[in-house]
């Protein structure tokens, strides 16, 4: 579902499996941290999350959604560029411009 094919979204995307032992009653705590990078959250991963969510019949059963966070990341320097060079402009402008 998550496919650009079939959502039309393009994204960067990578699950890491967790464990983390066994609760009092002996139920696996385990799961899955999930990032994606965007450009824009609104229009890409949002909308392909609540199409998911929506439809996916696993979602009912057996997933369960327990925190999310959103991070901005500033772009690179450019090529050649030093940081220490003056150039007008501060690390992560293009975020708030």
């Amino acid at each position: 579902m998550a496919h650009p094919a079939q959502s039309g979204v393009r994204m960067l995307r990578r699950g890491y499996n967790f464990t983390d032992g066994a609760d009092s009653l002996g139920r696996l705590n385990a799961g899955l941290f999930f990032l994606a990078f965007v450009r824009d959250p609104g229009t890409q991963f949002v909308p392909l999350q609540s199409k998911m969510s929506k439809s996916d019949l696993m979602t009912v059963e057996y997933l369960r959604s327990t925190g999310s966070a959103l991070f901005a990341v500033p772009a690179a320097i450019p090529a050649g560029a030093t940081v220490t060079e003056s150039t007008g402009r501060f690390i992560g402008d293009a975020l708030f411009s």
